[in-house]
């Protein structure tokens, strides 16, 4: 009997945590019916002013979309000379640098089998520019569109005081195929629906690694010296253990092209996994322990948030502990199960509720059982320590450009 409640102490504890994480995330989900695009106080005296942007493109053999991205920031409107553009050609093998050349902006070609990846490609870039001459950067993937009111939006964000911007981070083929499908509702889900909830209880909403505003004189540290495979949740988790604030803006997006199948994606999600479970690791205990020391609830919620697993792997261990606690384990082990069910179906249902129309497709939803299951054991599988070690991009194809895709209004 002793042995049996010692091995059900471990399982007691993970539900604790899942039960925390779900009504985390219920909260959150809530708090998103009263967003209202919420900034930070303006500082007293300060007026408008039309702030220097410079855009950070990192690109690994990006030939087919570059020119896709380039042409969407061309089409910003923003004050003539106020913004360019740098691209770094990492380690590329086609065209890419000739793509960007062509279409007039700054390139540097990077070649580095060493220190390979996004983040090592963003900080040698970012050595590359005068960074002293710009208020902010902007980093937007090679495989993204943006809106044209893109810079206005975060100038307006920065004239309220924000330091750290981050933008929708959406899924531009989300019409490709149920996979794409079910992926851009996962975004929204994480990329929409959590930061307006976040904003409007005074925390951080995180860096999502594609389209993001990083005030210049943030950079002299050691913010981005961030080289995993999650560097933009590692940047974050560093900013925030300094006392920063990342900021939310749905007014603008980035759109990415996803691979159109499960198939094409799993490595591209195995790396993201496998970052998100190291980040957690390496950071959220100190998070946790700061917040403790210091009574701080936005490094509390951050050091919750980059605990959270992906929501497949949820409910699968939600639903995984009901069964185990109704057949072996105590009364407590099965009312945790059966709250940690109630507040998923809570959280899920009010950010569906909060995309409406630009949420779900009922295609895409028969197709959810499938990929539910396929996430799961993709999470298991790298926190097992099967992910990959280096970084690996995602296959896409390109799909064909629209001059002004729309973001999904809420």
């Amino acid at each position: 009997m002793l042995l049996l409640r010692l091995l059900l102490l471990p399982v007691l504890l993970v539900q604790v945590w899942q039960a925390v994480v779900s009504t985390y995330l219920a909260i959150v989900a809530a708090a998103s019916f009263l967003y209202q695009q919420v900034k930070p106080g303006q500082t007293a005296g300060e007026s408008p002013t039309d702030r220097r942007f410079i855009t950070l493109v990192p690109a690994h053999n990006e030939e087919a979309l570059l020119g896709r991205l380039l042409a969407s920031l061309a089409a910003v409107e923003y004050s003539a000379g106020r913004h360019d553009v740098a691209v770094v050609a990492d380690n590329c093998t086609d065209a890419t640098a000739g793509v960007a050349r062509t279409a007039g902006v700054t390139v540097f070609e990077r070649f580095d089998t060493a220190e390979k990846g996004k983040g090592h490609a963003l900080r040698w870039l970012m050595q590359q520019v005068a960074l002293d001459e710009y208020d902010a950067v902007f980093i937007v993937d090679a495989d993204s569109v943006v809106s044209t009111n893109v810079f206005e939006a975060a100038n307006d964000a920065f004239d309220h005081g924000a330091h750290l911007v981050q933008i929708y981070d959406g899924v531009y083929n989300r019409d490709e195929s149920p996979a794409a499908g079910l992926r851009a509702l996962a975004f929204d889900l994480h990329n929409r629906v959590r930061p307006m909830g976040q904003s409007v209880l005074g925390v951080s909403v995180g860096l999502m690694g594609n389209g993001m505003f990083i005030a210049t004189d943030l950079l002299r540290g050691d913010a981005w010296d961030s080289f995993g495979l999650a560097e933009d949740m590692e940047a974050h988790a560093k900013l925030v253990a300094r006392g920063e604030r990342v900021h939310y803006v749905d007014e603008a997006y980035a759109l990415a092209e996803m691979p159109a199948s499960l198939r094409d994606s799993e490595g591209q999600n195995e790396r993201w996994e496998a970052g998100r479970i190291e980040v957690a690791r390496r950071h959220a205990p100190k998070l946790a322990s700061q917040a403790l020391r210091e009574g701080s609830w936005p490094k509390a919620a951050t050091a919750i948030d980059l605990s959270v697993p992906p929501q497949s792997a949820q409910l699968l261990l939600a639903g995984a502990g009901l069964v185990l606690a109704k057949l072996t384990g105590p009364p407590l082990s099965f009312k945790l199960a059966m709250w940690t069910l109630i507040a998923q179906g809570a959280y899920l249902a009010l950010g569906l509720a909060r995309l409406g129309r630009s949420g779900a497709r009922l295609r895409d939803l028969l197709h959810a059982p499938g990929y539910v299951l396929w996430k799961a054991a993709l999470y298991l599988r790298v926190l097992g320590g099967k992910g990959p070690a280096v970084w690996t991009r995602g296959h896409r194809e390109a799909t064909p450009v629209e001059l002004e895709p729309e973001a999904a209004q809420v």
